[in-house]
């Protein structure tokens, strides 16, 4: 009876055993005698449960951006504004510049500082730091140059009651100074000049008076800037003085438009063209 109940026993370990069993799980058997009694115990052991976390991977694409040619590959005997318009920032019209071998075209003033007026300021300042030179020519004590293009122009030293440097420059030939008139005739290299007074009046943006006839050639800077008056009449239009020359005048300007002269070292530098209404 008891060599059947032990029969039993392991037939029923062994049966239930192999229920449990999976293709990693291990089996211990263990055997003890009590009273004669042999007893065979055989233990399942499951391997643990493993949780598999779940990664998520992210692709970012770049990002796509335009980038322009180095300033090696431009033409040479491009000017400031020719930079600027092919989108071309501060340091590259510096490099440009450079690579050019510094030429007075790319700064007029001569004082080592290029494109001052085609970029913004700020731009001009963080590339050099300041304090920035005025000119390096050791006759000038101030040049003369277009911050803002407008109708009027502060009265300096000597002009009196007019604006800019007046109209009397004590000499046939134009010093150096902002000077009102009229361009009466525009060549490669030169201007025929008459001069004007303009200054302050009761209404509109002032009084312009000619009593002298006489008109002066003044030199023009082969760097010189045009502000002319645009097509719509709104503002102005910065183009190189080479190329003023080369397109028609403003529908704005067919009377004839006045205009001031900003004349350093002798030579015109920048034009502002005006049309009164």
């Amino acid at each position: 009876m008891a060599y059947r109940l032990l029969l039993f026993t392991v037939a029923l370990l062994l049966t239930a055993g192999g229920c449990s069993q999976t293709d990693d799980a291990t089996i211990e058997e263990t055997t003890t005698t009590t009273d004669g009694m042999t007893t065979t115990t055989k233990t399942t052991i499951l391997p643990p449960t493993t949780t598999t976390a779940t990664t998520t991977t992210t692709t970012s694409l770049p990002e796509t951006t335009t980038t322009l040619a180095g300033i090696g590959s431009l033409d040479s005997g491009l000017f400031c504004l020719d930079v600027s318009a092919l989108g071309y920032g501060y340091a590259d019209a510096v490099a440009y510049w450079t690579r050019e071998g510094q030429p007075d075209r790319m700064d007029a003033d001569r004082n080592g500082i290029p494109c001052e007026t085609a970029y913004d300021p700020a731009a001009v300042v963080a590339f050099w730091g300041e304090p920035l030179p005025t000119t390096t020519s050791t006759t000038m004590d101030v040049w003369y140059s277009v911050t803002t293009p407008d109708y009027r122009v502060a009265s300096l030293p000597g002009a009196g009651d007019h604006y800019g440097s007046g109209c009397s420059p004590g000499s046939d030939t134009l010093p150096d100074g902002v000077w009102f008139g009229r361009v009466t005739t525009a060549k490669e290299s030169k201007v025929a000049f008459d001069l004007m007074c303009f200054g302050p009046g009761p209404e509109g943006p002032g009084d312009i008076t000619n009593d002298n006839p006489k008109v002066r050639t003044v030199q023009v800077d082969s760097a010189a800037i045009v502000y002319r008056v645009p097509d719509d009449g709104v503002g102005w239009q910065a183009v190189r003085y080479s190329t003023w020359l080369t397109i028609p005048a403003s529908s704005f300007c067919t009377d004839g438009c006045m205009h001031w002269l900003y004349v350093n070292n002798g030579v015109v530098t920048e034009i502002v063209e005006l049309w009164f209404a």
